[in-house]
């Protein structure tokens, strides 16, 4: 447990306040590991699960997990617009006229703070000398500053094989799908 003082812009009334958590890991055998936890923190509940079970060429995974997450982002934005002149120079030529306008624009950086909800599911086969593991997840995130949300889903293949004592050759792919709520952006 402890106190948390945040300090950043956010749809939630006070994003300070004190958070616990409590959590218990059971271990049933050796091949399998189950940690679950509960707490609450500013924004509210706040719940994980780990499930780890390995067999001898098979190996699984389960996560679950609601926590903060931040990131910088640059965002454009219009700053002003400036004539265009052609042929003549408005300081020498009182009858210079612009012939058009062009945007200046300007960086803004923000930090970025969300609440990330985020389920993830693998399975890893296992070879005397590859393996190949298979990773699916969805996650929610409620971005905090701009009170929107984006919905995420996406599986990975990656593949590696063992060609020597100190040398491996991996292969990867993904598919990854973004959908931001409100918005035709995917």
């Amino acid at each position: 447990g402890g106190y948390e003082d945040n300090d950043f812009d956010s749809n939630v009334e006070d994003p300070s306040g004190s958070r616990w958590d409590v959590g218990v890991t059971w271990v049933p055998n050796q091949r399998t590991e189950v940690e679950a936890r509960y707490g609450e923190r500013f924004f509210g509940k706040t719940q994980s699960l780990r499930i780890n079970h390995s067999r001898r060429r098979v190996v699984t995974s389960i996560q679950y997990s609601e926590t903060i997450t931040s990131s910088r982002q640059d965002f454009i934005t219009a700053a002003n617009r400036v004539p265009i002149f052609r042929g003549c120079n408005p300081q020498v030529d009182e009858y210079c006229e612009p012939v058009g306008e062009q945007v200046v624009f300007a960086v803004e950086t923000r930090d970025q703070f969300s609440i990330r909800e985020r389920g993830t599911a693998s399975v890893t086969l296992l070879g005397n000398r590859n393996s190949l593991t298979l990773t699916g997840f969805v996650s929610s995130e409620e971005f905090q500053v701009d009170a929107t949300e984006q919905q995420r889903r996406g599986a990975n293949l990656d593949y590696s094989l063992q060609l020597g004592n100190q040398t491996d050759l991996s292969v990867a792919g993904g598919w990854n799908r973004n959908e931001l709520a409100g918005s035709d952006r995917e």
